[in-house]
């Protein structure tokens, strides 16, 4: 009698268990869902994604520089070069193919003045070039963005707390700004995120965005010249690390193997140029990678500043972690169920042993199978050799 209460009550608690195991997995997949969903927002973390949108997947590539390693425009031109050459000798570039295989882009930052009339404003000016804005399709309020292949290079796009402090609105397009004494058109002008993490990303300077050409061809002040501190590519990558290992060949980044890593004193000196791979950054298995290094996260060996793009995917990449350690606590319960109901159906009804039963009767007969097949060519072997010699071979004919 005590017996059949024990197994009714044990039966009970694994009814319990499973029950909530439910539960808990459907919290999970909510929290998951949740944590997908805001990564996705990062527009800036997509465009491969965006732009390997046929069989061929693509990677986006993000290289930084401090301001000893920042590049100059030949310097891009040679990365351009070397990453065109790869990707012909692998066949993914043609010699007249009219269609874009990749895409990259560049910028640098700096600061400056942008006056309009009497008013005079401190900015953060994003020089830009290549497909910028085609990795970076910020939400525009006007307008449109900067032709970066115009030689008009006169060009600007404000952000709206720009274009209210300087002209008390945001259909702007066509108007003028100074900065020094050159004058900008005006495109149009970007929305600013309101998010507390944007907006502490985004500093205290509003910020306007112009071709690096138009601050780089002052050929009487070449001081004032804006290097790219970020180079940005969009290439193919049919093979895991394809795309990371060709941008990184390109600008001269050569990766350590675990042995070089662990006779350095610290894994965490890049020197001056760090690279990043944003395609699959907030996957379940990037974040459990970095994880497993959190306790160095936040230590920094090196002087480069990120671009506030960047500083925002970081705060996103970190908080993916925590959530990770979540759902991580949150699979305890249901992992233990799981095994309790193995040790349940083996012991109760069998059930989980039958697989087991039918994989051991499978190697048994293989084995008998193959013991006869054996047998049969050792007594095959034995009946020749018992046959007499009809013939005689060659020493026995001289003889």
């Amino acid at each position: 009698m005590d017996r059949i209460k024990n197994r009714k009550t044990s039966n009970r608690l694994l009814l319990m268990a499973i029950i909530i195991s439910i539960i808990l997995i459907a919290i999970v997949l909510l929290i998951n869902g949740i944590r997908t969903s805001h990564a996705k927002l990062l527009y800036s973390q997509y465009a491969g994604e965006r732009w390997g949108a046929g069989d061929i997947p693509y990677s986006e590539i993000s290289v930084f520089y401090n301001k000893d390693s920042s590049i100059t425009e030949n310097d891009i031109k040679s990365v351009r070069t070397k990453i065109n050459k790869k990707l012909y000798e692998d066949s993914f570039l043609k010699d007249k193919s009219d269609t874009r295989v990749w895409i990259d882009g560049y910028s640098g930052q700096t600061v400056r003045n942008v006056r309009k009339d009497g008013t005079t404003l401190e900015v953060n000016v994003y020089a830009v070039g290549g497909d910028f804005f085609l990795i970076h399709p910020i939400p525009l309020a006007s307008g449109s963005y900067p032709d970066l292949e115009s030689p008009d290079v006169n060009q600007i796009l404000l952000d709206e707390y720009t274009a209210w402090n300087l002209f008390g609105g945001n259909n702007i397009a066509g108007m003028k700004v100074w900065i020094g004494e050159r004058i900008f058109t005006v495109t149009g002008v970007v929305r600013v995120d309101d998010a507390a993490v944007s907006l502490q990303a985004y500093g205290n300077r509003n910020s306007v965005y112009v071709p690096i050409n138009a601050l780089n061809n002052n050929k009487e002040n070449e001081a004032e010249n804006v290097l790219a501190s970020c180079y940005e590519a969009v290439v193919p990558n049919s093979i895991r690390n394809y795309g990371l290992n060709t941008v990184a060949e390109a600008v001269g980044i050569t990766f350590e193997s675990d042995e070089e890593k662990d006779k350095k004193r610290s894994f965490l000196d890049f020197g001056g140029i760090e690279i990043v791979e944003n395609t699959g950054r907030y996957d379940v298995s990037s974040l459990y990678n970095r994880f497993k290094n959190q306790k160095y996260i936040n230590m920094k060996t090196n002087d480069i500043v990120y671009p506030y793009w960047e500083n925002i995917a970081r705060y996103e990449e970190a908080k993916g972690i925590r959530t990770l350690k979540v759902i991580l606590g949150l699979l305890i319960i249901p992992m233990i169920t799981l095994v309790c109901g193995f040790i349940w159906l083996f012991n109760r009804r069998g059930v989980a042993a039958k697989p087991f039963i039918l994989l051991k009767d499978k190697v048994d007969t293989a084995i008998e199978d193959r013991k006869e097949r054996n047998y049969e060519k050792l007594l095959e072997a034995g009946q020749e050799e018992s046959q007499p010699q009809t013939g005689l071979n060659e020493s026995e004919k001289e003889e």
